[in-house]
């Protein structure tokens, strides 16, 4: 039966992909959750807290630059199997350097972790776009989801271990060596022949399948170089959504908790109320695509870019007012499938889906690499919670490139 081989194939491949951007999630919901601690433990102010989170940012970027060579010549199984042994296992490392105090090795060992997470991100989210594509439904912000899912286990673990005083070194290794083990059985899911460069003439074999086959011959068209991307109006809007909404969810991440603990709040409470963040994102990117398919992509991004900034407003004045909690929902509500509608947006043309995924993904990056220091640095000026305004004022400005996210009209040159 064909057609259920094809099935079956289908749904492996997006289990496969789906586990893989839980685990990712987990792996940066346990280090952004143990921030507090690791600013304690190393005595870093928040400009050098700024610093510490660009470099994580630094490693990422590198990722992402030689991803696309990574993924060609060693497939998207392969890459998995790789990148996520490596991350994970310098996760394990960065537990004992943080416990012994040691900054400097702390440093260089996140730079390092974030070097695979960035190639494994952009393989990741390439494998979306093409499950997108070839199933004609908005199957990115269910994969998403699986993110979120992985932010929410990490947070709460976190949440749950710090109550419990367990050391950060204990807490890393025992999630680093659980996840090596999940990421192997995750990444074999992927069909064996997807990202490869080798063009492969379509056939009926059933040894390959079909969803294999669409995927490979769409990855990498040599005409189409990133400079070509980079040149369209319309990819240059959708990447400045992006990296808005990618800043951001970073802020919350990274300083959501610092800003709760300066206020008075304990680590784990501080942690718990991310937490919060993390489930409203997880269940909003379960019914995204409900959502994408209800009111489109352009709503969509004009919805999250009014309610991020409401969200973020409401953050900033808790130290006044409160309500930290529903600040963290509204946020979350804002902030959750926004990016889903930019990755969709991208790979609508399958020639260009490879160079502008990893136009996409530097840019992300770019993100996560000034986050770290904008906010605090600014901090330093006016206050940390005064400095969330930089991601309000980022939030409402992508309301006014939202056109850039419907559909994409193909043309035979394009």
């Amino acid at each position: 039966m064909p057609n259920q081989k094809i099935a079956d194939s289908s749904r492996r491949w997006f289990t496969g992909i789906f586990a893989l951007f839980l685990i990712r999630g987990f792996v940066y919901g346990t280090w952004a959750s143990q921030n507090p601690a690791i600013k304690e433990l190393l005595s870093l102010d928040n400009t050098q807290m700024g610093i510490y989170a660009m470099v994580f940012a630094t490693g990422s970027i590198a990722g992402v630059m030689i991803a696309g060579r990574i993924v060609g010549r060693l497939g998207s199984r392969n890459t998995s199997l790789v990148t996520y042994f490596l991350f994970c296992l310098g996760l394990v490392a960065l537990g004992v350097t943080v416990y012994d105090q040691n900054a400097l090795l702390a440093f260089a060992l996140t730079a390092l972790i974030g070097l695979p997470i960035g190639t494994a991100d952009f393989d990741n989210n390439l494998e979306a776009t093409e499950i997108n594509r070839v199933s004609g439904r908005n199957r990115v912000p269910s994969l998403h989801a699986g993110f979120s899912f992985g932010l929410l286990g990490g947070s709460g673990l976190a949440s749950l271990l710090l109550a419990q005083n367990v050391s950060i070194a204990v807490h890393l290794a025992l999630v680093g060596i659980v996840l090596i083990v999940v990421s192997m059985l995750s990444s074999v899911l992927i069909p064996r022949m997807n990202g490869y460069e080798t063009k492969l003439r379509k056939t009926s074999s059933l040894d390959t399948g079909a969803i294999e086959l669409a995927h490979v011959e769409v990855q990498h068209e040599s005409k189409v170089t990133q400079l070509t991307a980079w040149r369209q109006r319309r990819s240059l809007m959708i990447v400045f959504i992006a990296f808005a909404i990618i800043f951001s969810e970073g802020a919350a991440s990274i300083w959501m908790p610092v800003a709760l603990v300066e206020e008075g709040w304990s680590q784990s409470a501080a942690v718990f109320c991310f937490t919060v963040f993390a489930v409203v994102a997880t269940t909003m990117r379960l019914l995204g695509n409900r959502i994408a398919d209800a009111l489109g992509r352009r709503r969509v991004v004009n919805y999250s870019g009014v309610i991020a900034a409401i969200g973020i407003g409401l953050f900033m004045l808790s130290p006044i007012i409160g309500l930290e909690y529903l600040a963290a929902v509204i946020w979350s509500i804002g902030n959750a499938i926004g990016l889903a509608m930019c990755v969709a947006a991208l790979g609508d043309d399958p020639r260009m889906t490879s160079a502008r995924m990893s136009m996409l993904w530097n840019t992300v990056y770019i993100a996560n690499l000034v986050i770290g220091p904008a906010i605090g640095i600014l901090s330093e000026f006016v206050g940390l919670y005064w400095a969330f305004g930089l991601p309000l004022v980022l939030m409402l400005a992508i309301t006014f490139f939202s056109k850039a996210v419907e559909k994409e009209k193909l043309t035979a040159d394009a």
